[in-house]
């Protein structure tokens, strides 16, 4: 389901002083996805390699929530298939 995030500059951004390099707001986007349908922070983080600190600091931050996300994610997609059809 996920693809694990390398610490290489596999033509993305800029690598930082700490030989790492920051995610994009898309692969963000794709992790708050996969916590709002109900995987654990850490089950994310070993998928993906990500800290579960530098995870759950951000969803803090960002007030990620499985209840009201869930209903918006869905719909979102719901109307994405209708789109799609």
């Amino acid at each position: 389901m996920f693809r694990r995030f390398e610490t290489g500059n596999h033509g993305r951004q800029p690598l930082g002083e700490d030989g790492m390099r920051r995610l994009n707001k898309e692969e963000w986007a794709k992790l708050k996805r996969a916590f709002v349908f109900g995987r654990s922070l850490g089950a994310i983080s070993e998928a993906t390699g990500v800290s579960r600190g530098t995870l759950s600091a951000y969803s803090y931050r960002h007030r990620w929530s499985r209840i009201s996300g869930t209903e918006i994610l869905r719909k979102q997609l719901e109307r994405k298939n209708e789109n799609d059809d």
